[in-house]
Formats: structure tokens, sequence, C-alpha cells
């Protein structure tokens, strides 16, 4: 029975499917996670997204054709129990899964370590082997219940696609956030009992002897509360799954900027872009006396730099950290002043501060925005770029003007 349902196992084709997949998807995040051990890991990860719902459209599809085969066969002739043959069935699946999200894990180490010596966090990587194997187990599931090789196993990639993305999975890897081993240790125990379930469920198809049909809708209803019960016990786990990172030992500081670590190698650049706004303080522009990375020890009264809701700069990319810190630059040398009421003064307004914020950045960057940094604000960057061409007087003169217009209506 092995040889030969080997033999007509998809496994080959989930092996290579969900291998090209994954590190398709891994190239995404792979060239601003090489050397950062928590943004690594979760490159991996993260790479379970469209892994996940293949392996389940592949073990549906090997489960629902299995049953419509051999359906006829198994009710008249077979003695073989209904795990053995799911066993079977879904074991060349599950190994297929396994080697693809190992090729994936190793293509990514490898690259990382060859070229700055740096190894995944291991808990991003269980993490998303436990998803992705519950994934694997619910594809088996439906097919049991709809055993349609044609339509079923779409209809699984569709739905745990949709899943993935509304279950809280701690897929994303920031320096300043740990995994709680515990949550990992959760979402693995969900992968062993959502496979036990596709392996064990006592369902079998509508008319057989074993498994009359007063009792599938039964079997169906306790299978399918089962399974809720384990994704929600990841659901519950996820929300609280990341853990602040102690930062004691874990950064460096130099010239007012610090940074975790990881990120060291980011440092060079932005002390220099601290470097460049500081000589505007002696321009009438205010500046905060340091800048740290989101998690570490922060200066006081510092804007927060990042969409995270922590005080502190996320990196990467250095653009973005260097266009928080000419925020904030501009945010202090502003100060105390709200918004115009008129529509036409507030436009302008806006407008204003918008040019003094890509102004501060360029000036801070020494340079205009990369090309694979993408979008910004409404206003002609064109011009501000070419502004930078301009003797430092005529910037200055340019900049005094948007921060008039800034503070023209203190707040009272």
């Amino acid at each position: 029975m092995w040889w030969l349902e080997l033999r007509r196992s998809p496994a080959l084709l989930a092996l290579v499917t969900m291998a090209i997949a994954g590190i398709g998807m891994l190239q995404i995040r792979l060239p601003i996670a090489v050397g950062v051990p928590s943004a690594l890991g979760s490159a991996i990860s993260v790479a379970v997204i469209v892994m996940g719902p293949l392996a389940g459209g592949f073990c549906a599809y090997a489960v629902s054709a299995r049953v419509s085969a051999y359906d006829g066969q198994r009710r008249h002739s077979w003695a073989r129990p209904d795990a053995a043959v799911r066993l079977a069935t879904l074991l060349p699946i599950g190994a297929a899964t396994a080697f693809a999200y190992l090729g994936v894990a190793t293509f990514a180490t490898i690259r990382s370590v060859v070229a700055t010596g740096v190894w995944p966090w291991p808990s991003y990587v269980l993490l998303g082997l436990g998803v992705l194997f519950t994934d694997a187990a619910i594809g088996a599931i439906a097919a049991m219940i709809l055993p349609n090789p044609r339509a079923t196993p779409i209809v699984v990639v569709v739905g745990l696609l949709l899943l993935n993305r509304a279950l809280p999975i701690p897929l994303s890897g920031p320096v300043s956030l740990t995994l709680d081993p515990r949550v990992v240790a959760v979402y693995l125990l969900a992968a062993a009992l959502a496979w036990t379930l596709a392996i064990f469920a006592p369902i079998s198809a509508a008319t057989g002897r074993r498994n009359p049909p007063v009792r599938r809708p039964l079997a169906i209803g306790l299978t399918v509360v089962a399974l809720v019960g384990v994704l929600s016990a990841t659901a519950v786990a996820g929300t609280s799954a990341q853990q602040l990172r102690d930062p004691t030992g874990q950064y460096t500081c130099d010239r007012g900027v610090c940074v975790w670590n990881d990120h060291a190698a980011h440092l060079p650049t932005l002390v220099a872009a601290r470097a460049r706004l500081a000589t505007l303080t002696a321009h009438g522009f205010a500046a905060p006396p340091a800048f740290a990375e989101e998690g570490l020890p922060q200066p006081e009264d510092l804007y927060v730099l990042n969409g995270s809701g922590m005080p502190g700069f996320r990196l990467p990319p250095d653009w973005m950290v260097i266009y928080g810190m000419a925020l904030e630059v501009e945010t202090r040398t502003v100060g105390n002043a709200c918004m115009p009421n008129d529509r036409e003064q507030a436009h302008q307004h806006t407008i204003a501060s918008y040019e003094l914020t890509e102004w501060l950045t360029r000036l801070a960057a020494d340079g205009p925005q990369p090309a694979d940094v993408h979008g910004g604000p409404p206003i002609d960057t064109a011009a501000i770029d070419a502004l930078r061409t301009r003797p430092m007087a005529e910037q200055l003169a340019w900049a005094h003007t948007r921060l008039r217009t800034l503070t023209s209506s203190p707040c009272r």
C-alpha cells in the first residue's frame, strides 16, 4: 500500500511548487534581513504565508482524490482502518512540505552566514513550521468533508490565504521584540493536534459501512469543533506572542545615535545624518540631544518616529529613519503652533510642512530619495532636489520662509 500511495502521490510536484513559492516570497524580505537574526528568522517564517495554503491544497487534493477513486473498493473489500489509509496518503505530502520548508530555511541561512556570519533566530523558524503543518492538516480535513478533487483544493488554498491573514500570527520580527518560547510550543502542539485530527478523525465516505450516514454529521461536527479549538488556541497565543527584548549590553551608541547591535552596520550612516542636522541649530533650528532605535532607552520628550506606537526609530531602511530624524527636528523647531482655521492657509501650512521635511531629509541624507524607496508627499520633490544644489545660504532662506508659514498660527 505504501509504495502504491507514494507512486500516486503529488508529493514531488508539491515539493517543487512549495520550494519555488517559498524562495520567491523569501526574496522580498531577504535583502534587508541578511545579517539580522530576528529579521532573518522572520523572513523564513513569512514564506509560510504562501507555502501553507499550497500545502493545504496538495493535502486536500491527495485525500479527496483518494476517497473519490477508491471509496467503492474500501466499502466492500478493504479491511485496512481509515487511519492507515490517510497516513499512507498524507505522509508523502507531509515529507514534501517539510523538505520544502527546510530548503527555504537553508537557502536563507546560507545567504546570511556566507555574507555576515549571522544565523536566524530559531523561534520564528519553528513558529512558521507550526503554521505550515497546521495549514496542511486543515486541507486534509476539508477534503474528508468535501471530497471533490477539483473544487476542494482551490477552496482550501483561497480559504487558507484569507485565514493566515486574519489570524494574529506573529511572523514579523522587529529586533526590539522576542518570541515567547511558550507561544512557539503552542503553535507546534497545534500542528500536532491538527495532524492527529487529519489522520484519526472518524469521518468516512457518507455510505461507508464502518461509518454509516447517521454518524457522519456527528463525526464532522466533532472534528470541526476540535479544529476550531486548536485554531482559537493559536489565535489567543498569537496576540501576546512577542515580548520586549532586554537591551542590557545589546546596543551601541555613537555621537548621539543608539542602535541595537544587530543593526550596528547602519550606525555610520545615521551618525552622519544626525551631524548634518545638528549644524542647523546655529540657524534657528532645534534638535533632540540623541536618537535611539525603538526598544532602547530614549531621550526625554522624543517624538514617535515610527508607526508601532513605540518611541524611537525602526530599521531598515535608512531613508525612513533619516526622514523621522528630520521630522523630529521640524517638530521641535516649529514648537507650539497649530493648523490655521482658514482653508487656504491650512493648505499652505500643510505644503510648507511637507516641503520643509523633505528638504531636511535630503540635507541629512546628503542626497535624493533612493530609487528603491517609494512614495512621498504630494509636492514637487524634484524642485526640492534642485534646491539642494543651490548655495546653503539660499537654502536656509527658503527654509525660514517655510518656518514662518508653519509658526504663523500659534496655539492658544
